[in-house]
């Protein structure tokens, strides 16, 4: 906790950047409150509420913010390269970790986190049939491959906590019994699934969207390739910081510790300096635009 209590906090200066001249200058302070969100990630993934380390539930909550942590790691050095055609695809992965964090600590039950799990293990449980299958068809006994494949698919559902038996792998229901548009609809972010989700999948899957707008250059009645990177923008890389700000308001207020206080007091901070720049950029490009 030593670096999140100390690490001195990125300052916005509304003076300084209503001289701002260019978007790049923004997309510099989102970039550095980025990597103070990412700091406060990791510091507070690591917080245990015992010395011998978290249970399974617990350690899914700090799984996801280790990911989201490592998620921001390659965002700022995508960010810093200037390419904004990655920094879509892991707005996305970033978007629906948070969600998925989030929506465990609201609705927190051991039922939701088994369910969690099972619809994670579906695809094991499906290999394992497939195992069985393969072995029963031949009539001879396992092979020596089929023997790790089982016994690492065995460990996966020990790890979880989960038996064998107790995952349906035909089930179609999403975990919680809600898709992924459905809880961030509970957590009230319904507004923003639209953008940061349903807007993202073009770049996750490469759709016509985002081939013509990064990856194709109109010429007259043809199309040309085109490998020129587009510049990074800061309104992807304040919205998930907001986002991941929020979700670490969520998991802190968990933990009855000392310094609780103290680190609250620094993510609202991190929240509000967010939202201002945020604010300060939609004023530049009405401005800009006028």
């Amino acid at each position: 906790m030593k670096n999140l209590l100390n690490y001195k906090s990125i300052e916005i200066n509304e003076k300084d950047i209503s001289n701002f001249k260019s978007e790049r200058e923004f997309t510099h302070l989102a970039f550095e409150l980025s990597r103070e969100t990412g700091i406060y990630l990791s510091e507070i993934s690591c917080i245990m509420p015992r010395e011998e380390g978290f249970t399974r539930d617990e350690a899914i909550l700090s799984a996801h913010l280790v990911r989201v942590s490592k998620l921001f790691l390659v965002v700022i050095e995508q960010s810093s390269k200037n390419r904004q055609e990655i920094l879509n695809i892991f707005a996305r992965l970033i978007y629906e970790s948070l969600i998925n964090l989030m929506f465990l600590l609201k609705n927190d039950s051991k039922e939701i986190f088994d369910s969690y799990v099972k619809y994670s293990l579906q695809e094991d449980k499906r290999l394992w049939n497939r195992i069985e299958d393969n072995i029963k068809e031949r009539g001879t006994v396992e092979l020596p491959i089929e023997k790790r494949m089982k016994r690492s698919i065995q460990k996966n559902f020990e790890l979880g906590e989960i038996e064998l038996s107790a995952v349906d792998e035909n089930s179609k229901a999403p975990w919680g019994d809600k898709s992924i548009y459905q809880r961030a609809k509970d957590l009230g972010l319904e507004k923003m699934h639209l953008h940061m989700f349903s807007g993202q999948s073009h770049s996750i899957h490469g759709n016509w969207n985002d081939l013509i707008f990064y990856h194709l250059e109109k010429k007259g009645n043809y199309f040309i390739p085109d490998f020129d990177w587009n510049d990074a923008r800061p309104q992807g890389l304040i919205a998930q910081s907001i986002l991941a700000t929020e979700a670490l308001v969520l998991y802190f207020e968990r933990f009855d510790i000392d310094i609780k206080e103290k680190v609250l007091k620094k993510l609202d901070s991190l929240r509000k300096r967010l939202i201002k720049l945020n604010h300060l950029h939609e004023d530049y490009l009405i401005q800009k635009e006028t």
